[in-house]
Order: C-alpha cells, then structure tokens, then sequence
C-alpha cells in the first residue's frame, strides 16, 4: 500500500470518507434486527461478527 501524507483540510476529509465508509458497513450488524456483514478488501475475505 502506498503511503501519502495529507495536511489540514485534506487530511480531515480523507478521514471522514474511511469513517463513513465503515460506519456504513457496520451499521446494518447494529441493533435488534443486526445482521452478519461480508467484507472484502483486495481479494481477501473477512467475515465481520455480528454486533449486540
């Protein structure tokens, strides 16, 4: 993975689009209803648990 350095205004919206986009994500486990969520980054598969 390649690093990148950001600064000020750009650092924070680079951030908040990795935090919403995980929030996304995980916000369908959340819940009485919650549900398992299947995630997959680079061909590698990760099963994320189920969240109370």
């Amino acid at each position: 993975m390649a690093k990148e350095i950001k600064f000020s205004e750009e650092a924070r919206r680079a951030m908040l689009r990795g935090v919403d986009s995980l929030a996304n994500a995980v916000k369908v486990t959340l819940g009485p209803k919650g549900r398992n969520v299947f995630l997959r980054r680079n061909s590698v598969h990760h099963l994320s648990l189920m969240m109370v």
